[in-house]
């Protein structure tokens, strides 16, 4: 379980039913901080990768709401957030580009799944922080026809 940094109480605290005394080390989990509560999120339960993009589709949210913080917030933020995100947009560009004539399958087989339309339903995500399944990606080149 992904946890932020360690944290002490100044005061004691009362939260969520419970009274934290003064001094006393707490570790917050990043993945109960990212909530999956249908007030911050449509289909929570859902793969929705156009959630990460603005109305009209054309610019990348890297922050959609008050839940997601994959980088924490606040003074002890990740400093490579930046890097990493731009890192992220260079790595996926080369990669579509090496790639431009290949055609991209999913392995069912590899991945046990038995009808495509079942990778974008919640049934088969894990329910841990890591996210969904492995995929397994086959990547077929296209024979060029000379005309």
């Amino acid at each position: 379980m992904p946890f932020a940094l360690p944290h002490k109480t100044m005061v004691e605290e009362h939260l969520g039913g419970y009274t934290i005394p003064a001094g006393v080390p707490v570790l917050a989990s990043v993945y109960h901080a990212m909530s999956k509560d249908d007030s911050y999120w449509s289909s929570p339960e859902e793969f929705d990768p156009e959630r990460f993009l603005d109305e009209n589709h054309e610019k990348a949210i890297t922050r959609p709401n008050q839940c997601f913080l994959p980088f924490a917030t606040g003074r002890r933020a990740c400093l490579g957030e930046k890097l990493a995100l731009a890192n992220l947009f260079l790595i996926t560009s080369r990669v579509l580009q090496r790639t431009m004539r290949f055609k991209w399958e999913i392995d069912l087989d590899a991945t046990q799944v038995k009808d495509p339309k079942d990778l974008m339903k919640g049934d088969i995500m894990r329910t841990d922080f890591f996210g969904p399944e492995n995929f397994h990606i086959k990547l077929t080149p296209l024979v060029m026809q000379r005309g």
